[in-house]
């Protein structure tokens, strides 16, 4: 019984779920008919046969409070559902066969219970219809031999009344059935539509991105002997160019789902969120950003721009129409090859936009019925929701769409828009101004192996009374970058060689010391399918070639006027930042905690990888994680790969990679692991700053960045001073440099003997460790040596000339001697074997 009770209350709910106002109207409706329907009997006019004054009462309470639903009180509203089924079931099942029982039938009464039991059927489901009939009748019955005992039931009552309810039951129930079956008929066809659509969009770009792993397996190689695997320039670019492919493919399925889940989206527009927005703007957007299947589509995509105008509307809206409208033009490509897709932006006659294509156009029939929903012209998979989504946008906007289209020839969607009125436009700066007020007096580098894209960008920057230079290859920009401290780069994305992310990685990362934060804009045909990697190589701001004047303006403004904000600060503005640092040496992680403490932040220590994920499992919820890359056990890459499995927010904490040497195929790895940037050892404080600014919206507080500059080519120079200076002002100059010395003295040592005894693994992890000892105490000879033996050991061959170790040691001892004279320090004793490991400078 409680089962069938459950089933039956679940119906009514779920009838009530879309229309949950038309039982209150019906309370409304009740509270007038009942005193009404007994006003008029008063008058003579019905037959007053029985007073049901009583139970009439009754009914008009309880219609009342199912009338005043939105008044009931917060703790009661639980119990409207079940109170709105005792009313409908006593006001229309009960009461109405009652009186007509006690009326004998008269025909006022049987047009009463006939509307009642309409009633009935529409305020419940099938089910609920034939139980409440039913029920309702046989207890008028029961009732009325209660309260008149020995009554004769009338004769119109048990061979008219009794047939004709059966029918209404029957008829009622079928018609609820009927029409809940067609309800669960048009939302599968939705449902299946809508999976169909997604499935669809989906299935290229999962293909593409399987193609991508393909590709990144066949051109990486797999380690050999122990020793890391080391990609060529050829087979990093190879990689880097299949990660872009495999971006985009990721970009064209988002696309794809937020166009068909908008589709789904009928809440209206708020009209208060509407900006101003530039038509060529958007259209361009629109197009660069669009994820097509591949090169050949975006080749049958045009722009035509007769009129720039400016309308207000929502920009996530209106791209998505825009994405609409050139997914249902390159649909029809692969069967029409030569099809052609236009979108024009005309100011003359109306302000408009206009999507032509060439396609196989829509019947006259068709066209009709095209902007009404769940109607998919000719797609089986569509959810026929795209056009009735875009009317529905295009009107919110004070505008609309309309179609044009001839079989075979051609298909027009026409876009208008109100003119926004004067004095609606919103006050702005003039552009032109505040980008020569930025960049007069400046000197930019433009970086492109296009010479003639190279005169073009020259121009723009001229115009604005910038001075400006040409290099024609990464490694150019690099050595002019040597030379001129530039204000802004604008790097081409694509170039042979060292292209445009791998030369921004290198700015950043300190190739060019004192450069590592010159603001730095990408400049490609193809900026969307880039712009995750360059963010991750450095880059500011993104531009596509053959932009508009007003794109240039803005992206060169919003970068320039950027930078600045990342002015030095007093190390306040970091207070309450935790760090967590990952690094198997102790004495690095005593100077970088001495360093960051001094800048407000706190910072908690882990020795290795497992003792990371043990703190983090504990509850510990660091700020950001600086990881070593190189650490006994679990290293760097794993323990980055084991933090990104765990859920949000643990699995979310921004990860910096720490290193000594920094190449192409270190940097992928770490990327490719989860981390979010490469900084290099010695950690120098601003480049970690301005990586916490970018990660978490902040900006980089403030020491004085590395103002090294790099030798011409001839014999390095021994020591850097900038490195004793720092640690002398933070007092541990005394304590540190005769710890590194020491090291430095062991790690050569182990160095000759692991040369001599053919060890390679050997000697690559003590270079390591003597990478970051000499960069420590800035024994600059010895740490561009130490770099150079590192990186013939990565690519699987010994250093040359043959006697490099003693080289290196010669060039440690030297160090050793200018270091002692230079400070005034009295030389550490080497530390026992057992001890090296508590300090050992460790990558």
């Amino acid at each position: 019984m409680k089962k069938l009770i459950a089933t039956l209350y679940d119906g009514y709910r779920h009838h009530h779920e879309s229309n949950k106002s038309l039982l209150q109207w019906i309370g409304v409706v009740g509270s007038i008919a009942f005193p009404l329907l007994y006003a008029a009997r008063l008058t003579g006019k019905l037959p007053p046969r029985y007073d049901d004054l009583n139970f009439r009462l009754a009914a008009i309470v309880l219609c009342l409070f199912l009338a005043l639903r939105r008044w009931w009180p917060e703790r009661l509203r639980p119990f409207y559902l079940p109170y709105s089924y005792l009313t409908i079931f006593y006001c229309l099942a009960f009461l109405l066969p009652f009186t007509l029982l006690q009326n004998k039938a008269a025909a006022n009464t049987i047009v009463n219970v006939v509307i009642g039991a309409v009633l009935i059927i529409l305020l419940t489901d099938w089910r609920n219809t034939i139980v409440m009939l039913v029920t309702g009748y046989v207890m008028a019955v029961v009732v009325y031999w209660t309260v008149s005992p020995g009554a004769q039931l009338p004769a119109e009552f048990l061979y008219w009344w009794v047939p004709l309810s059966g029918i209404l039951i029957a008829g009622g129930g079928l018609s609820k059935y009927a029409e809940k079956r067609a309800e669960l008929e048009r939302m599968r066809g939705l449902y299946s539509g809508l999976a169909g659509s997604i499935a669809h969009e989906m299935r290229n770009p999962l293909a593409q991105i399987r193609q991508v792993l393909d590709q990144i397996a066949a051109a990486v190689p797999a380690p050999q002997g122990g020793m890391p695997a080391v990609l060529s320039p050829e087979q990093a670019a190879a990689v880097t160019r299949s990660i872009a492919q495999g971006q985009q493919a990721v970009t064209r399925g988002l696309q794809a789902i937020t166009v068909t889940l908008q589709q789904l989206n009928t809440n209206a527009l708020d009209a208060s969120t509407f900006t101003r927005l530039s038509a060529a703007q958007c259209v361009r957007k629109a197009v660069d950003e669009y994820a097509y299947d591949d090169e050949s589509q975006r080749a049958k995509v045009s722009v035509q721009v007769r009129g720039d105008f400016t309308f207000k509307g929502e920009p996530t809206a209106f791209l998505m129409v825009l994405y609409n409208l050139i997914k249902n033009a390159l649909y029809y490509l692969p069967v029409h090859p030569g099809a052609t897709l236009s979108i024009t932006v005309a100011r003359e006659a109306g302000h408009r936009i206009v999507v032509r294509d060439t396609g196989p156009g829509i019947a006259p029939a068709v066209q009709a019925r095209l902007f009404q929903e769940f109607h998919s012209a000719g797609k089986p998979e569509g959810t026929g929701l795209g056009l009735a989504f875009c009317r529905r946008v295009m009107r919110a906007f004070g505008g609309d769409i309309t179609c044009r289209s001839t079989l075979g020839e051609f298909t027009e969607f026409t876009m208008t828009f109100p003119e926004v009125a004067p004095d609606g436009q919103e006050q702005r700066p003039d552009t032109a101004s505040h980008l020569r007020s930025l960049l007069a007096g400046k000197r930019v580098l433009v970086v492109d192996d296009d010479p003639n894209l190279r005169k073009a960008t020259v121009a723009r920057l001229t115009a604005a009374d910038c001075g400006a230079d040409e290099a024609g290859s990464g490694a150019a920009a690099l050595d002019m970058l040597a030379r001129v401290a530039y204000d802004m780069v604008v790097m081409d994305i694509r170039m042979p060689g060292l292209d445009g992310l791998e030369t921004t990685r290198l700015i950043r990362q300190g190739k060019v010391p004192g450069r590592e934060r010159t603001p730095v804009i990408g400049f490609s045909a193809e900026p969307a399918g880039w712009e995750a990697g360059g963010r991750r190589a450095g880059m500011d701001g993104f531009l596509a070639k053959g932009c508009s004047d007003a794109e240039w303006t803005q992206a060169v403004v919003a970068v320039m006027t950027a930078r600045p904000a990342q002015a030095e600060r007093t190390g306040a503005a970091w207070k309450g930042t935790t760090v967590l640092l990952a690094e198997d040496s102790a004495l690095n992680r005593s100077l970088t905690r001495t360093r960051l403490a001094e800048l407000g932040m706190e910072v908690v220590e882990a020795a290795h990888g497992r003792e990371v994920l043990q703190l983090v499992g504990a509850g510990v919820r660091p700020t950001v994680i600086l990881m070593d890359m190189h650490m006994p056990g679990m290293d760097g890459i794993a323990t980055t790969q084991a933090l990104r499995a765990l859920p949000a927010p643990a699995g979310k904490t921004p990860i910096l990679a720490l290193t000594a040497h920094v190449s192409a195929a270190q940097s992928q790895a770490a990327m490719a692991a989860g981390m979010d940037g490469v900084l290099t050892k010695p950690l120098d404080v601003p480049m970690l700053l301005g990586e916490l600014a970018r990660l978490l919206g902040g900006t980089p507080a403030a020491s004085p960045s590395r103002q090294e500059t790099p030798h011409d080519g001839g014999t390095p120079t021994l020591l850097n001073t900038e490195r004793a200076d720092e640690f002398r002002r933070l007092g541990i100059l005394d304590e540190l440099f005769p710890m590194c010395l020491a090291d430095i003295r062991q790690l050569t040592q182990r160095l000759e003997a692991c040369a001599a005894s053919a060890d390679r693994d050997g000697a690559y992890m003590a270079l390591h460790s003597l990478l970051g000892a000499s960069g420590e105490i800035g024994a600059q000879a010895l740490h561009e040596t130490a770099q150079g033996c590192y990186r013939a050991l990565s690519q699987g061959e010994w250093p040359q000339p043959r006697d490099w170790p003693a080289r290196i040691a010669g060039l440690a001892s030297a160090t050793e001697e200018a270091v002692l004279a230079a400070y005034a320090l009295r030389p550490a004793a080497a530390a026992p074997a057992s001890q090296t490991s508590s300090h050992s400078l460790r990558v």
